[in-house]
């Protein structure tokens, strides 16, 4: 059984190998990071929702995401860092996505 480092991605490492995420920022004192495309995409969906339905529990991403991520407040600034971690992506992934 592999032991994965305490907090390795609460630091922007991918736990396994230690080496940095790729997709990650700074965001108003906090880290702000993807472990790969489909979580960006999931947490830019997220965030961009005016409504979001929540079953009760701790069972779905959603709900283990933080509170910072989670508050409406956080929203337009968010979505721009989102938009900076995609423009990280290599051309392929970005030109994939603007075209929907």
């Amino acid at each position: 059984m592999t032991t994965l480092p305490n907090g390795a991605l609460d630091r922007g490492q991918e736990p396994r190998t230690g080496l940095p995420l790729w997709l990650q920022t700074e965001f108003r004192g906090r880290l702000l990071w993807a472990v790969n495309e489909p979580h960006l995409d999931f947490m830019e969906r997220f965030v961009a929702a005016g409504v979001r339905e929540q079953r009760p529990g701790n069972s779905t991403l959603a709900s283990r995401l933080p509170a910072w991520i989670k508050s409406a407040k956080h929203r337009p600034a968010l979505l721009k860092a989102f938009a900076g971690m995609r423009s990280t992506l290599p051309e392929s992934h970005a030109t994939r996505k603007a075209r929907g």
